[in-house]
């Protein structure tokens, strides 16, 4: 996992870098093309530091030391709600996903397309998240 998210944060960085012409930059596209590859890398990095900030707060708030490890992160919650393994990793997928590229699309194409493309993807990722687990019970073997 660590050594994808390097892969896919050094690949956006070059690929969004290379991509933009600084001599067609103008003043009416605004900064967001400039600071794009600055902020790509960060919004990939949105999960995993939600996930550790969400850990920190929580084990300092409970008094114990913020380094012990517990099954409060977001895979183990995903995992205690009904999802698989596998389907709870990609439900994280989609989460980072949404956060990375719904940001690129947003601030690059802006437009009822990319619009509604967005809530499409923020309206299955929290069905896949919250509703699936319900409809799916698992099934316990008597």
């Amino acid at each position: 996992g660590a050594m994808l998210l390097g892969l896919l944060l050094a690949t956006s960085t070059i690929s969004l870098t290379g991509q933009l012409d600084p001599s067609q930059l103008t003043d009416s596209q605004g900064l967001m093309p400039l600071v794009l590859p600055l902020v790509l890398p960060l919004a990939i990095l949105a999960l995993p530091f939600l996930d550790l900030t969400m850990a920190f707060v929580r084990r300092t708030y409970a008094g114990r030391w913020w380094f012990l490890p517990d099954k409060q992160h977001l895979h183990h919650r995903l995992l205690e709600i009904g999802h698989s393994h596998r389907r709870a990793v990609l439900i994280m997928w989609l989460w980072a996903g949404l956060i990375a590229f719904g940001g690129v699309l947003a601030s690059l194409y802006a437009g009822r397309l990319t619009t509604v493309l967005l809530a499409v993807w923020v309206v299955l990722t929290v069905v896949l998240t919250f509703v699936v687990p319900r409809v799916q019970r698992p099934r316990t073997s008597v």
